[in-house]
């Protein structure tokens, strides 16, 4: 590891110290650095480990080939299988009432690190499954770009109107929200479903405003057919 890569590898290191949820707004390419270079059967590998088995799931068979290799060279086969049965099953789980059985513990599994990354994991493609919406955002100084995942809430009084799931406020994004509430004449307040702890990433602009206006509109357009179904 040269110089420039173990600097840029100690700052990933003590960002994830401070916020280990943060790993979900790191490009592929930083996940891949810390997943290479972290010792395994650490707390913070476990986290790496299962942010790769979560975007092996959810690129299923379009994984770039650095998160692929991670995945059958770091994690545990059982672990692939399950998350290979799991991506098979994607569209069937989205239409399903309950997704605890489906992510539930592996039963036939005693090792704590094999159950650390399988509970990140599930976590994760819970979140992904219960959305109401998802907005793309760019990450790692324009490497790529990651899925955010949130869901609706109350705005509760003098309350941002996007937090995430820690509760921190992204002001910027609030107040495009806030200006965006006023042209749909409708209130919108999200929790986004990962956590940005001290990551310095680009928070700026609107982009998110579309994403919302749909999943608004979708998840206005269900609660409506519930109605009729019941009337």
């Amino acid at each position: 590891m040269n110089a420039g890569e173990l600097s840029g590898f100690s700052r990933l290191l003590d960002k994830l110290e401070a916020a280990p949820g943060s790993v979900a707004v790191l490009s592929d390419g930083q996940l891949a650095l810390l997943a290479n270079r972290l010792p395994l059967f650490t707390p913070r590998a476990a986290v790496i480990l299962g942010e790769v088995l979560f975007r092996r799931w959810l690129y299923a068979d379009r994984s770039p080939a650095e998160i692929t290799e991670i995945a059958r060279s770091k994690i545990p086969a059982v672990l692939n299988d399950e998350c290979d049965k799991l991506a098979l099953q994607r569209r069937a789980l989205f239409e399903q009432e309950s997704l605890l059985e489906a992510f539930e513990p592996l039963a036939h599994s005693s090792q704590e690190m094999e159950n650390r990354i399988w509970r990140f994991f599930s976590q994760r493609a819970r979140d992904c499954l219960l959305a109401d919406g998802f907005f793309p955002l760019l990450v790692g100084h324009g490497e790529g770009a990651v899925l955010v995942p949130f869901q609706f809430r109350a705005l509760e009084p003098e309350s941002a109107k996007v937090r995430d799931r820690t509760g921190t406020a992204l002001r910027k994004w609030s107040s495009a929200v806030a200006s965006l509430e006023k042209d749909a004449h409708c209130e919108l307040a999200i929790e986004l479903l990962i956590e940005f702890g001290s990551r310095e990433v680009n928070i700026d602009g609107a982009s998110l405003g579309l994403p919302l206006l749909i999943a608004k509109e979708r998840k206005r357009g269900c609660q409506l057919a519930l109605q009729r179904h019941l009337e």
